[in-house]
């Protein structure tokens, strides 16, 4: 799954990856939590791609009167889930992070910043619609798919979010939705590492750079290395 993920690349660094103009506040975030905005790459009504602010979290209502928020979606089977498929056909997409967080299993729960090696940005796959409040106001809300975690990762967590790699972001934000499953279903693993971090990134009311700064794993004898520029 992804409950929890960073974005703190710049305006420069997300206009260069996604080849469209910033026109939102970019202010960084180290701790994106479910029900937070965050920053997201679709298509416009004109077909064109843009930056959009979205909220994190599908709103289901339940038989019960219960409301639950779905934050993740299976990426095998959401083409075909009532609650994803029409975004799946027609509401596809990405949704930028520095990196994401999984909490090692056991009652330790250690917390890891799973990021790329050479800490680029990467590009998560999501779905998103729009919603409507009681009071008849809303926005959009997006949701992020998941996969079978990598080799490297599945001591840590089996789940971890679809990456999306740059040359696959026209297929996945205008193709169709059997283009779309194809890409799913080819992705390779990604070069990703797992840094272990403080337990300060366990209060999503925690904004801020010391939620990725690493700390020594106690499973390994040797310390980790501090992200750079932190």
């Amino acid at each position: 799954m992804c409950g929890r993920f960073a974005r703190f690349a710049g305006r420069a660094s997300l206009e260069e990856l996604f080849g469209i103009p910033l026109l939102l506040p970019a202010l960084p975030r180290f701790n994106v939590a479910p029900g937070q905005p965050a920053l997201a790459v679709r298509r416009d009504d004109a077909g064109r791609h843009e930056f959009a602010e979205v909220q994190w979290g599908f709103n289901l209502q339940r038989a019960d009167g219960r409301r639950s928020l779905l934050v993740n979606a299976r990426s095998e089977s959401a083409a075909a889930k009532p609650a994803f498929q029409d975004s799946f056909r027609r509401r596809r997409c990405l949704i930028p992070a520095d990196g994401f967080f999984e909490w090692s299993p056991g009652p330790a729960k250690r917390p890891f910043f799973i990021h790329r090696g050479d800490h680029r940005c990467l590009a998560l796959a999501g779905l998103w619609r729009l919603e409507r409040d009681r009071g008849g106001d809303g926005g959009p809300h997006f949701t992020i798919l998941t996969r079978d975690a990598d080799a490297a990762l599945q001591t840590i967590h089996d789940r971890m979010p679809v990456i999306v790699p740059r040359e696959a972001f026209d297929t996945w934000l205008d193709g169709s939705a059997a283009d779309a499953a194809n890409l799913l279903a080819g992705l390779p693993e990604a070069p990703l590492v797992a840094t272990p971090v403080g337990r300060r990134v366990n209060d999503p009311g925690h904004d801020d750079p010391g939620c990725i700064v690493a700390v020594p794993d106690p499973r390994e004898a040797r310390p980790a290395t501090r992200l750079p520029g932190i």
